[in-house]
């Protein structure tokens, strides 16, 4: 039997979890670090415990490491705010990964 879905539950996930991060970081993240921030792609692990979620600064790549500090500080309210505003049993844990391969360079 055919499923008439092309694409798994984690894929569907990941897109919903792309589009809230995407606009929280853009218009609710108020840490000046995450300025001129994008969020590049999500992916969920199998199990949705885990999204790795991949930005990119659209001004400068040099300074990785205050971006890294900057989510690492805003993980818990993007986190708290998936949950309020996904129906989602489970809220994944969020990791934040620098996108070197990106489409911006």
């Amino acid at each position: 039997m055919t499923n008439k879905y092309s694409f798994k539950r984690s894929d569907r996930i990941a897109d919903l979890i792309f589009r809230e991060i995407s606009n929280l970081v853009q218009t609710q993240v108020k840490d000046p670090r995450l300025e001129n921030t994008v969020i590049t792609k999500v992916e969920m692990s199998d199990n949705m415990k885990i999204a790795k979620i991949f930005y990119r600064n659209l001004i400068s790549s040099s300074d990785q490491a205050e971006l890294e500090k900057g989510f690492k500080k805003a993980s818990g309210f993007l986190r708290s705010s998936l949950a309020r505003n996904l129906s989602l049993k489970r809220v994944p844990n969020l990791t934040f990964i620098y996108d070197e391969l990106s489409i911006y360079d």
